[in-house]
């Protein structure tokens, strides 16, 4: 048992889904295919550092049944690019996966900015 977070990029209007019906997040959640999504365990840190970064570029699904946050394609950016400092740095620094999968964050995000989508972030009780 722990704190687990789930990782996916997700179209514009997942996104605007989602906040305007915080229940589609966990249909989201269930179909995302295993090569789409990184885990990162023991989260409880990266809980704190979204809740932290969050604003224009980083924004919490009110409503959502666990904390979950959409990431823009600029904030995808800015946390790939080690030249800009950026509140988003430490997601890819300082939690690596440790799932079976072995999809990093930065794996992700690097696909999420290829197809220009966000990143979904669900943050969850591991039982």
């Amino acid at each position: 048992m722990g704190i687990t977070a789930k990782i996916w990029p997700i179209t514009d209007d997942e996104a605007r889904a989602c906040a305007a019906t915080p229940k589609y997040v966990n249909e989201l959640f269930h179909r995302i295919p295993d090569s789409r999504h990184a885990l990162i365990h023991r989260a409880r840190g990266l809980a704190s550092t979204l809740a932290d970064a969050a604003g224009p570029e980083l924004r919490a699904i009110d409503g959502a049944s666990d904390p979950t946050y959409v990431m823009t394609p600029a904030g995808i950016a800015a946390m790939l690019d080690r030249k800009v400092p950026s509140p988003f740095h430490p997601i890819v620094e300082d939690f690596p996966t440790e799932a079976a999968n072995r999809i990093e964050v930065v794996e992700i995000a690097r696909a999420a900015a290829r197809e220009h989508r966000g990143l979904m972030f669900c943050i969850f009780e591991d039982w």
